[in-house]
């Protein structure tokens, strides 16, 4: 049996399950803002466009901005973040690279 491609699986609305956030240098860390159980949605389409929204699971407490652990990092505003741009996936590797074209901090 084959297995399928990972590009013809991708697309559609995809409700996150576990994220871990990793440095340049491949250290793991918790995000403040989003903390490490955040609620999110990323939805993929078939061209390579993508769109990602996380939430902080308990928006109630006060959200202190980190700085920044990497340039792929956006910054979320009061427990929020929004991002979008394309996608790409390498086969190989069984991995997906998303390229922000704007986010919801412009930071």
């Amino acid at each position: 049996m084959a297995t399928q491609r990972l590009s013809d699986t991708l697309p559609g609305t995809w409700r996150l399950l576990s994220r871990i956030d990793v440095t340049a240098s491949g250290a793991r860390h918790d995000d403040l803002l989003l903390g490490t159980d955040p609620v999110a949605w990323l939805v993929y389409d078939g061209s390579g466009h993508f769109a990602a929204q996380f939430m902080k699971r308990d928006r109630d407490d006060v959200a202190v901005a980190p700085t920044a652990a990497g340039p792929n990092n956006t910054r979320a505003v009061g427990g929020y973040d929004a991002y979008f741009g394309t996608y790409t996936v390498d086969e190989r590797a069984r991995t997906v690279t998303h390229h922000r074209i704007a986010n919801l901090n412009p930071g």
